[in-house]
């Protein structure tokens, strides 16, 4: 069993799954409710509920992206083992050094 998964609690992920899903759907809600509301009790044209929805999908893609980069930056563990360097001679690129090379 990985330690990552031990340690994992079904309700803290559960409250991560519901605030995204929260996050993708409350703006468009009110937006689109919003709207709704402006065009209907003050008669302003049908467009205005078309630049309401498209405000609404742009507020609701900045936020999920915002808190997805945060979550991103509070479980990212990332990586401490450093990089082995690598050496490299020309011998080792060099297809002709199998033959016996002549001296002159």
């Amino acid at each position: 069993m990985d330690n990552k998964n031990k340690n994992e609690n079904p309700v803290k992920t559960y409250a991560i799954v519901s605030q995204l899903g929260f996050n993708i759907i409350t703006p468009l809600l009110i937006f689109i409710w919003g709207g709704s509301v402006l065009v209907s009790k003050m008669g302003l044209p049908d467009w205005v509920m078309a630049l309401f929805v498209v405000i609404g999908i742009v507020v609701m893609i900045s936020g999920t992206v915002t808190y997805l980069v945060q979550l991103i930056k509070r479980y990212d563990k990332g990586d401490d083992k450093k990089a082995q360097k690598v050496v490299s001679s020309r011998r080792d690129n060099d297809y002709y050094d199998d033959s016996v090379r002549k001296k002159y």
